[in-house]
């Protein structure tokens, strides 16, 4: 995939899952240095505290000649949000989609099922697909959510645009609107900016 991702899209930043990464950490090495991997991996740290708390955790958990710890960390510029800021993701750092699927796949045919029920299972399950698409799609299209937060307009417009699932994770986010406090940090002439923070 690195290959083909380098020739056919040169521009493109390659980005490692986060999922099979921290995997791979429990596998090669131990839960406990994958929790810390995890952590690293994940938080947006600047570069240089990314170096420190990589170094801190290798010393920690006595991993600093581990051949897998070492190779993750020559390929940090692939996984660690401190090497990916700037780059657009689409809040995605994992293969969940295929993930998904394959997930939800497994659930319903096995290795040892004869092909010609591996169709039929198949057909069956895309048959259901459909349905709870087509469901989606009705309510996203025809379908007006009750409208419960306290921030009404903003809380419409999402229902507007958005489908029913994507509109229900915006709603949490609003939700969430009453723990923030915005402190004005500086006013000019034409502007002023805010700090807002839990």
């Amino acid at each position: 995939m690195r290959n083909a991702i380098s020739k056919k899209f040169p521009q493109a930043k390659h980005r490692l899952c986060c999922w099979h990464l921290g995997r791979n950490a429990q596998t090669n090495v131990n839960k406990e240095f994958t929790l810390d991997f995890r952590r690293c991996m994940l938080r947006p740290y600047t570069e240089e505290r990314f170096e420190h708390k990589w170094r801190q955790i290798a010393q920690r958990h006595n991993v600093e000649t581990h051949e897998w710890v070492l190779k993750m960390y020559n390929e940090k510029t692939m996984w660690a949000e401190a090497y990916l800021k700037g780059n657009f993701f689409n809040g995605m750092r994992g293969t969940q989609r295929s993930e998904g699927m394959n997930a939800y796949l497994n659930h319903y045919v096995s290795i040892k099922i004869r092909l010609i029920a591996f169709v039929k299972q198949i057909d069956w399950l895309m048959d259901r697909q459909r349905e709870v698409e087509g469901r989606d799609d009705f309510d996203s299209a025809e379908g007006r959510p009750m409208l419960i937060t306290h921030m009404k307009p903003y809380e419409a417009a999402a229902a507007a645009v958005y489908t029913r699932a994507m509109f229900r994770l915006v709603r949490e986010q609003i939700l969430q609107e009453w723990m923030l406090i915005a402190v004005q940090v500086r006013a000019d002439d034409q502007s002023k900016s805010f700090r807002v923070k839990k």
